[in-house]
């Protein structure tokens, strides 16, 4: 499925975030960070949210991130 497919790209995509100088402000809202839309159709997986939330962890300059309307779990939370 697409979100499937979204979710295996995801790493290669948030490793730009790693070296950002710039962005202060990212939405992620309704992008299905963890394979699933928000109407809940999509296989669930943690690949995704845990390759943006390992970015972040060397990102300094980022300082708002919306992720609305993306169905994570608790299990994605807590990374």
């Amino acid at each position: 499925s697409t979100a499937t497919r979204s979710a295996r790209r995801a790493p290669r995509h948030w490793s730009a975030l790693r070296v950002n100088g710039v962005m202060k402000t990212l939405t992620l809202c309704q992008n299905q960070l963890c394979g699933v839309d928000f109407m809940g159709r999509g296989t669930y997986s943690v690949v995704g949210i845990t390759a943006l939330a390992e970015a972040l962890k060397v990102n300094g300059v980022l300082t708002s991130l919306g992720v609305g309307a993306n169905l994570l779990t608790e299990e994605a939370a807590l990374g």
